[in-house]
């Protein structure tokens, strides 16, 4: 660059401007500048006062305040001034090196020297400062023509040297001071969330990098650590960055921003390009190393701030990493004891569920219809993980509900926040605690404990929310039966924008309209699965082991353990019900039904299949509604059955028994009694040979 610029100093009138020194502005250095608090005043407020009385004297376009560093002997740039009403006289590409100064520039001994030098942007008047006789930077002033100085002048540039290089050590003393101070500030701050987040790694970073930028004054800055499945570096955390300045870093050994030699508290920049592009003024990078092994990288960057970090920033980031090095270490430490409690959680949930045969299930169905509500929304496999987990554990605050006096509705009224305080203290994210915390709340602000509204609730809470009420509603309960589904997708459009959130709504009917429509004539779902699998009563259910499509084709079932005492009340046969007759494949059977004394005689004729099922319902349920729980079912003219058809035959037998009544068959073919015996059915019926043989058994 400076062979190119002084290639064009041909043209003296476009390339150099006319060195202007106003001798009579020539101020008493020491006085004026101890009137001024370089210590107490912030930095850019005292490189403003050094340029301005430089300025008054010697008028250039352009001014850099550059400071020596003997360990790398070069010159790092702390400050800048430029004049664009001077520039303006330049040629443009004199005025595009000016605007983008060396940041550091090699050093030679001529710039301890007063007088003129050749920089990258051609020759300045260079001050060299000096502190009580130790070289410590350099000011230049220009582009000028070298020109004579006179005696006043050059003695007055020597006065302005001691002044100018004392009050920088001001500056630099004052900023690392506030730099410390913002350091205890920042701790006290962040003390109370570093105790629960150190065991959460990721939050850990985030606060140890907000802690950095806070401390040092920095613009900018991530954190990123080896990730041996991708084995590469992976952005850990970040703060005030764009996706596009995150997505285009590249941080491999071989090729990356930074390069590391094994040793050194600090890292080279290798990628200049990348600066460029991304108008990085300055960027430090300090390794997280294990033996020889490099695992992360802190790093610091500065887009608008001129100055290049110190030795303070290097020594905070090396105690950051270090504190770094501790957490991983403890991360397997304390992911066992966070898995231990929370399975303990969870079975604590599970066991306060178990209280009511109405309940058996419940958290477990609300994890279960979440996660699938989650996967509509675009939640990734980790954000499933906690939904899921705050799903089976969003009610285990309802544990510390004891009922004493009037206190029973408080301590429910809060059982929320108890949940959440049970896990907040844990490693774990914080959707998970704040789901828990809020998924009673409604979305226009109606519900509790906090009354929050609309975005104000977490999604975890908002989700978890319409579960448990979907939940609670397909269920019976002391005080009310299970509702249809119609009847519950009805209720759920009435609420939606009041306690629902129209966005989880939606999710929530795209992912049972695809199960209703995967079902066909099917059941939505087993029914062991839909009720959330509560194994000390579904592991001894025969539907259990999948040897029948449908529940109600077991006389043996075990719904009333978890609240189902009949088909009738359950939510699966309800919905079925009104499926197939949505889909209107009902179609009409002959029947008689001929009224004995203490029996009825139910002739039927045709084909009892999926379509004629809710005919035959219909009949029965005629039937028991009035007291006529002796049925005798007469199968001469049945020219087939299906499993639909047996499902309903088995529920009219399991309520006429509940009843105290009976259903006996007559005129089974033997084609139609092998549907029975494959599906295990026929030891619960009694067959005959013809009707008047069953009419004698009542």
């Amino acid at each position: 660059m400076i062979g190119k610029i002084t290639g064009k100093m041909k043209s003296p009138a476009k390339s150099v401007y006319h060195l202007i020194v106003e001798t009579k502005n020539l101020v008493d250095i020491w006085k004026e500048f101890g009137k001024f608090g370089f210590y107490e005043k912030p930095a850019f407020e005292g490189f403003k006062f050094i340029f301005d009385v430089f300025e008054s004297v010697v008028k250039s376009p352009a001014y850099y305040i550059y400071s020596f560093s003997g360990a790398s002997q070069s010159l790092i740039l702390e400050n800048m001034r430029l004049r664009s009403e001077r520039m303006a006289q330049l040629d443009e590409e004199i005025v595009e090196a000016l605007r983008e100064p060396e940041l550091k520039i090699v050093f030679r001994d001529d710039y301890k020297n007063f007088g003129f030098v050749l920089i990258w942007a051609g020759k300045f008047l260079n001050i060299p400062l000096y502190l009580s006789g130790e070289y410590v930077g350099n000011l230049f002033s220009g582009p000028h023509e070298p020109e004579p100085v006179s005696k006043e002048l050059a003695n007055w540039f020597k006065d302005f040297s001691n002044a100018c290089a004392v009050a920088i050590k001001q500056i630099k003393f004052g900023e690392e001071t506030r730099s410390r101070m913002r350091l205890l500030e920042s701790q006290v701050q962040v003390s109370k969330k570093m105790l629960g987040s150190a065991l959460e790694v990721n939050r850990f970073l985030g606060l140890l990098l907000e802690l950095a930028i806070t401390a040092t004054g920095s613009d900018a800055g991530f954190v990123a650590m080896w990730d041996d499945k991708i084995k590469r570096m992976r952005i850990k955390a970040s703060k005030n960055l764009s996706d596009d300045f995150i997505n285009s870093l590249d941080l491999s050994p071989d090729t990356g921003l930074f390069e590391w030699f094994g040793d050194g508290d600090e890292m080279i920049v290798r990628d200049f390009e990348f600066l460029l592009k991304f108008n990085v003024n300055s960027i430090i990078g300090v390794p997280l190393v294990e033996g020889k092994k490099l695992l992360g990288i802190f790093s610091l960057v500065n887009f608008k701030k001129l100055k290049q970090f110190d030795e303070f920033t290097v020594k905070i980031l090396s105690t950051f990493v270090e504190q770094i090095k501790i957490v991983i270490h403890n991360v397997e430490l304390f992911s066992q004891f966070t898995d231990r409690y929370l399975k303990t959680l969870i079975a604590l949930a599970e066991a306060y569920d178990m209280r009511s045969e109405y309940t058996a299930g419940h958290s477990n169905r609300v994890a279960n219809l979440a996660v699938e509500i989650g996967k509509k929304l675009g939640f990734d496999s980790e954000k499933l993980r906690e939904l899921k987990i705050a799903g089976l554990i969003h009610d285990v605050g309802m544990c510390g509900v004891v009922e004493v006096g009037g206190g029973g509705y408080q301590a429910d009224y809060n059982h929320p926040v108890i949940g959440a305080s049970m896990v907040e203290i844990l490693p774990i994210s914080s959707d998970i605690i704040e789901g828990i915390r809020t998924h009673q709340e409604w979305y226009d602000g109606w519900g509790f404990p906090q009354g929050l509204k609309g975005d104000e609730i977490p999604l975890f809470g908002r989700i978890l929310g319409l579960c448990e009420f979907f939940v609670e509603v397909s269920s019976n309960s002391k005080l009310r039966k299970a509702m249809s589904y119609s009847q519950i997708e009805s209720e759920i459009n009435q609420r939606t924008g009041a306690q629902f959130d129209p966005k989880v709504v939606s999710a929530f009917f795209e992912v049972m309209g695809e199960k209703r429509e995967k079902a066909g004539t099917g059941w939505i779902e087993e029914c062991w699965k839909f009720k959330g699998e509560p194994k000390e009563v579904c592991s001894r259910c025969p539907v259990y082991d999948g040897n029948f499509k449908r529940c109600w084709q077991s006389p043996e079932i075990m719904c009333r353990f978890h609240g189902d005492y009949s088909c009738e009340e359950c939510f699966i046969f309800l919905e079925w019900i009104e499926r197939i007759k949505t889909k209107k494949l009902e179609k009409r059977m002959e029947y008689t039904v001929s009224e004995k004394n203490n029996y009825v005689i139910v002739k039927l004729k045709g084909e009892l299949d999926v379509a004629s099922s809710i005919q035959a319902r219909d009949i029965f349920k005629g039937l028991i509604d009035k007291g006529k729980v002796n049925i005798i079912i007469d199968f001469s003219d049945v020219t087939f059955i299906d499993s639909s058809g047996l499902g309903i035959i088995v529920v009219a037998y399991r309520n006429v028994k509940e009843k105290g009544g009976a259903i006996k068959f007559a005129n089974v073919s033997p084609r139609i009694k092998k549907l029975f015996e494959i599906t295990r059915t026929e030891k619960h019926f009694e067959f005959y040979s013809t009707v008047e043989d069953a009419e004698k058994s009542f």
